[in-house]
């Protein structure tokens, strides 16, 4: 236990390390590059921001909301719309993860119930498992967050501190994983939880 919160803190260090790291490096280059290479530099920008948005524990937000500060409101639709591509990324990803390696590596960390949880789930289809976790799972509420599994994503995106629990890219790989969510409805639900900053800028900015 000692040795997977040693690793659990050292990836969510590393994760803020390489937000601030780039944040740093985008205040330096942008301030000395000549102006025909900054849109080069911003779209290189956009493409580590959505790599590092699809990572888990990566707290990205502050990467966005650096673009924005250092390039204006006109940049809130593109870096809005890598946000959803960028968690879109990594709820595919978390669909594509076996379910036989996710099983195996829950045993190897000795989570034997969540391994049984998997193994029992996998020949379910996305209904079947759903009846199943609600009838099973513990809590007044877990009912409740599986049949508005939806908007329990578009919340979760939006709550202070999220990134010690995966930040926005571990809670979508962990939305692929479950197999209870398809991708349109994931990214609908992105697209809506991760609406109202860009909305307050734009407005604010106006």
């Amino acid at each position: 236990m000692l040795l997977i919160l040693a690793a659990y803190g050292l990836i969510i260090v590393g994760g803020i390390c390489a937000a601030h790291l780039m944040i740093e490096q985008l205040n330096v280059d942008l301030r000395s590059t000549a102006a025909p290479l900054v849109d080069r530099l911003v779209m290189a920008s956009l493409v580590v921001y959505v790599l590092l948005m699809a990572l888990p524990f990566v707290p990205s937000v502050e990467i966005g909301l650096a673009l924005i500060l250092m390039l204006g409101a006109d940049i809130v639709p593109i870096v809005y719309a890598s946000t959803v591509l960028a968690l879109s990324i990594a709820f595919v990803i978390g669909r594509l993860v076996p379910e036989q390696l996710l099983a195996a590596a829950f045993a190897r960390l000795g989570l034997m119930r969540a391994a049984a949880l998997v193994e029992r789930l996998q020949p379910l289809d996305q209904e079947a498992r759903i009846a199943f976790l609600v009838e099973r799972l513990p809590g007044r509420f877990s009912p409740w967050l599986i049949r508005h599994r939806h908007w329990a994503i578009a919340i979760v995106l939006n709550i202070p501190g999220n990134n010690l629990v995966g930040g926005g890219g571990g809670i979508a790989l962990a939305a692929g994983m479950t197999r209870l969510v398809s991708l349109p409805a994931f990214a609908l639900a992105v697209a809506l939880g991760t609406s109202p900053l860009p909305v307050a800028i734009l407005v604010l900015a106006a």
